[in-house]
């Protein structure tokens, strides 16, 4: 898995000077899917990411992943599979920033 180091700024406001981060990661069947970072929160010790695929849809859903390893650049991530934990972390990143409306 990659990660792409760039500038993010606000998610609703892009122009072309504005740069979102984005990782690459590869799903099970070996296919590389690009998703963009909204936002990043720690909660007891975990890294969880707030990410999405089609930058350019105000409709996209997002999603939320949790990092799970790191091995020098290569980062492993999952989807948060305890609804307790997934709730947990959704609220966060909702208290995080008024802009998200995450429906649990």
């Amino acid at each position: 898995m990659e990660k792409n180091n760039d500038d993010f700024d606000e998610f609703d406001e892009f122009d072309d000077e504005d740069v979102i981060e984005s990782i690459t990661v590869t799903d099970e069947d070996g296919n590389e899917i690009e998703f963009y970072i909204l936002d990043v929160v720690e909660h007891k010790g975990g890294t969880y990411l707030l990410v999405i695929e089609d930058i350019e849809d105000d409709d996209t859903e997002a999603t939320i992943i949790k990092e799970v390893e790191v091995d020098g650049d290569d980062v492993v991530y999952e989807l948060i599979e305890d609804e307790e934990e997934f709730n947990i972390i959704a609220e966060l990143f909702e208290n995080n920033n008024e802009d998200y409306d995450i429906e649990l």
